[in-house]
């Protein structure tokens, strides 16, 4: 009976430490693409310049800013899921989605 509650826990660890590192990795994505006013996917290079793009305005950045937003924009596509399904096998099975009910306004 211990040993199934220990790893329990041990598999509750391991998600509570995905959906933090998912968390962490979706804010730092959106902030460092609202603090330099785009990203790559969105942008373009020709040749020598790089481009980060928002709504359709481009802000020239180093080849290096460039790669870097690329491979943290592919990061997403692993994490945002990994985020979400942490987050549902979190949940309890008998507790609903809502706050309300549960002292929420």
């Amino acid at each position: 009976m211990i040993e199934r509650q220990v790893g329990s826990l041990e598999r509750r660890g391991r998600w509570l430490l995905f959906e933090g590192i998912g968390i962490l990795n979706l804010l730092s994505f959106l902030i460092v693409g609202a603090v330099t006013g785009g990203w790559a996917p969105l942008g373009k290079h020709d040749g020598s310049h790089f481009f980060v793009g928002n709504h359709g305005r481009l802000i020239e950045v180093s080849r290096f800013f460039y790669s870097y937003s690329w491979v943290h924009m592919l990061s997403q596509i692993v994490t945002v899921p990994l985020l979400v399904k942490s987050v549902v096998r979190l949940r309890k099975a008998g507790e609903p989605w809502s706050l309300r009910g549960r002292g929420a306004a």
